[in-house]
């Protein structure tokens, strides 16, 4: 098992994507334990600020962020909070997508334009804004992409 002795994140900065919940929670707390900040990007403002709390008590600061991640120009915005707050941001982790339940020929070209939006244009909106915030600041970085 690695432990923060073999790993450190210390003083690392990561933007985590739907980390009020479920998967996006679990890497956040993850990203923590191992000493990194987090910026908790969700569109839930209730869960992000209680995933917030959730790891300033375990010693990590803690950016609660409530946005949709599918506007570009929130994005930004998001970003440049996360520099402000952090001086820096190290870490990518794009975790929002999703889908529903329909067959493919059911499926409306609203729907489809929906799930391009969700699991595609949000990837896109993240990765290119924090890349060329990494690039700008000459720390490099690592961005992580979460499909299914």
């Amino acid at each position: 098992m690695v432990d923060r002795s073999m790993a450190s994140l210390d003083g690392k900065v990561a933007i985590v994507t739907g980390s009020g919940q479920g998967l996006g929670k679990g890497m956040a707390l993850g990203l923590a334990a191992f000493g990194a900040n987090i910026a908790v990007v969700d569109r839930n403002e209730e869960t992000a600020h209680a995933t917030a709390r959730e790891l300033e008590g375990m010693g990590a600061q803690a950016m609660p962020y409530v946005t949709n991640v599918r506007d570009l120009d929130r994005v930004k915005e998001m970003v440049k909070s996360t520099v402000e707050r952090f001086s820096r941001v190290d870490i990518l982790i794009n975790n929002v997508g999703g889908g529903f339940p329909s067959s493919f020929l059911d499926l409306s070209p609203n729907g489809w334009s929906t799930l391009l939006d969700v699991n595609l244009k949000t990837v896109f909106n993240c990765t290119k804004t924090v890349a060329d915030e990494m690039i700008r600041l000459g720390n490099g970085g690592s961005i992580i992409q979460v499909t299914s």
